[in-house]
């Protein structure tokens, strides 16, 4: 590797006693045949590198390369991956060139990193490897559509405080970016009765709730990550208060009845709430005798 040939000056000398000493010359040249003696060594003992998911099978990754001192077959070269090849994702085509390439469509959400372990090898006798890692991480495309669970029901009662949180919904999205954000389809009959953080998924109540006017909203709620949306339904079931008092069906009652009469009077009122809210019970606030 340092002097592949040697070039040499032989000397021959005659000493005579009667004459002049002789001298004569010739030139050696000696060639070196080259032992397998070098490893081969990359240019890098770690790269690294980037690839969209997504991309079609042959995509250009990235190229290694590694140097071999020897000369002749024992300085020739072949790349192989060796280890972390999962699913056989990446190949070096053709081996002598070093090009590394994608040999399927990866997928960021099955797996974001591969660490290789790469050798070259020369065509040597014995040959010699020289090893490398080359670190790729997957670069996430926005390629999946958000999920809801299945839609949910909740029970607030109708006295719930106007600004109160109801609930919070969430949808579910396995690419990385972007964020979801959220908003709400309202009935137009009842616009204005709740609002949702588009970020949070925060419920809000913006109007005061009535039951004996409405007893449940079906909420259309959509989730989007500007490419794809998800859609669900939040059903809102309003619970009864006691709110509303009794209401006689008269503001005052009159009656004659005989002195031997055993006949009374009915009274009748009404309650606009519901279940034992609206069970009335009569009594009278000032007794009188007889009655």
């Amino acid at each position: 590797e340092v002097s592949p040939s040697l070039r040499l000056v032989v000397e021959a000398r005659a000493d005579s006693s009667t004459g002049p000493t002789l001298y004569g010359y010739a030139q050696v040249l000696i060639n070196l045949i080259d032992q397998n003696d070098n490893t081969p060594k990359f240019t890098q003992q770690q790269y690294s590198a980037v690839v969209w998911e997504g991309n079609n099978k042959g995509t250009f990754v990235m190229q290694v390369s590694a140097t071999d001192m020897d000369q002749g077959a024992n300085s020739r070269l072949l790349y192989h991956i060796v280890d972390g090849n999962h699913d056989n994702a990446f190949v070096i085509e053709p081996p002598f060139s070093g090009l590394v390439k994608t040999n399927i469509v990866l997928d960021r959400e099955i797996r974001d990193m591969y660490r290789l372990t790469v050798i070259a090898t020369d065509e040597g006798i014995p040959q010699l490897t020289g090893t490398s890692t080359i670190r790729i991480n997957i670069v996430d495309v926005n390629d999946n559509q958000p999920t809801f669970p299945p839609h949910s029901i909740i029970s607030i009662s109708e006295g719930k405080e106007v600004g109160s949180v109801i609930t919070t919904v969430s949808a579910n999205d396995v690419d990385t970016n972007p964020a979801l954000t959220y908003s709400l389809q309202e009935d137009p009959k009842v616009e204005g009765v709740f609002s949702i953080d588009r970020f949070s998924g925060k419920v809000i109540l913006r109007r005061p709730l009535d039951y004996e006017s409405r007893q449940e909203y079906r909420l259309k709620i959509t989730a989007s990550d500007t490419a794809h949306t998800a859609v669900t339904v939040l059903t809102v079931k309003v619970i009864d208060d006691n709110d509303n008092p009794p209401l006689f069906s008269q503001s005052s009652y009159k009656a004659n009845l005989l002195d031997s009469s055993e006949m009374g009077l009915t009274v009748n009122a009404t309650d606009k709430d519901s279940g034992v809210n609206a069970e009335v019970r009569y009594s009278l606030l000032t007794p009188v005798r007889g009655f």
